[in-house]
């Protein structure tokens, strides 16, 4: 659903019945707004026990939804990616980019870290990040030179 103010507001409910466990995640989001250079998104996950509804907890999914995104695509890397990979592209360079870094540098031998966004103080920011855990690294103003390095 969407505010006269253009927020929009998203549900997405789950059902363990095994687990005894019903939840939500539940999403707001302000579109992008050039003046600020961001989106605004806050997400929080509620649990509820099957029987007799009782709340169970109350979580900032924002952290759960990073970590897991960053989990997804090194997965999908080590299955495709070469393992002796020492470079990494990173566009977009929010809050989730630190996850990817953080995992990506842990996972492969990596050496090196291009940064590309929208904005260059989010891409110099990761790359300042990137450099702080021993990786030569570089933020771009262009998404060509970012992955062409």
């Amino acid at each position: 659903m969407e505010a006269a103010n253009g927020t929009r507001f998203m549900a997405f409910p789950a059902l363990l019945q095994n687990d005894g466990v019903a939840g939500v995640k539940w999403l707001g989001i302000e579109l992008f707004d050039p003046a600020v250079g961001q989106q605004n998104l806050e997400a929080s996950i509620v649990l509820s026990a099957l029987k007799g509804g009782r709340l169970l907890a109350v979580l900032d999914a924002r952290w759960i939804t990073a970590i897991r995104t960053a989990t997804v695509s090194l997965v999908a890397a080590k299955r495709m990616a070469r393992q002796a990979s020492t470079r990494m592209a990173i566009i977009a360079c929010g809050e989730q980019a630190q996850y990817h870094l953080d995992l990506f540098s842990k996972a492969f031998p990596l050496q090196e870290c291009s940064c590309f966004s929208r904005r260059i103080e989010s891409a110099e920011r990761l790359a300042a990040k990137a450099r702080d855990i021993g990786l030569k690294a570089k933020a771009y103003a262009g998404l060509r030179e970012c992955v062409e390095g």
